[in-house]
């Protein structure tokens, strides 16, 4: 079933992808390296108010969306923020990295 989702989405009917298929579509364009679905789904993740900044910082950094992981990074716009990260030990060390270098942009505010 998951697999006939991918082929909705990346075949002409043109599913959309939402809350419910992203993360299994995500899975499955890893799994084929559909690099055209992983543009749909960093493109949906940006633009979607139905995940919170943790959420989609955490699927940027599973399956290397870079793009996502930088508009997700500029959005958090305050230490307290970054620091209200609940998924931090979920994060790899790599985006660890980035949200202490994020947080020293705060130092002189």
């Amino acid at each position: 079933q998951d697999f006939i989702e991918l082929l909705y989405v990346i075949y002409p009917s043109y599913r959309p992808i939402t809350k419910h298929s992203v993360k299994f579509i995500l899975h499955l364009a890893d799994l084929y390296q559909i690099k055209y679905t992983f543009n749909l789904t960093e493109s949906y993740l940006m633009k979607t108010v139905k995940f919170s900044t943790a959420a989609k910082l955490l699927l940027a950094d599973k399956f290397r969306l870079e793009t996502l992981q930088k508009h997700c990074l500029a959005s958090l716009k305050n230490q307290r923020r970054i620091k209200a990260l609940q998924e931090f030990k979920e994060f790899s060390h790599e985006l660890k990295e980035k949200l202490l270098m994020r947080m020293f942009d705060f130092v002189d505010e």
